[in-house]
């Protein structure tokens, strides 16, 4: 696979940024799951995982749409 980036330090960061965004999204996700549970569908999985969770949060929260 061939990418636009060809320094192999720069892949690096831009992997680690995004390694760190999902877990941020995780943690955000995990802890409001104990605050506010996800609903369960009727299949018995869940609407959505703890990333999207918790990245729906952290959108709101940049947006300034604190109403939640």
């Amino acid at each position: 696979m061939r990418t636009g980036i060809t320094h192999p330090d720069r892949l690096e960061r831009l992997f680690g940024l995004v390694i760190l965004a999902w877990i941020s999204c995780l943690r955000v996700g995990v802890w409001l799951q104990a605050q506010i549970p996800i609903k369960v569908k009727a299949h018995g999985r869940s609407a959505m995982s703890l990333v999207r969770y918790g990245a729906e949060q952290l959108c709101h929260a940049l947006r300034w749409e604190l109403s939640q």
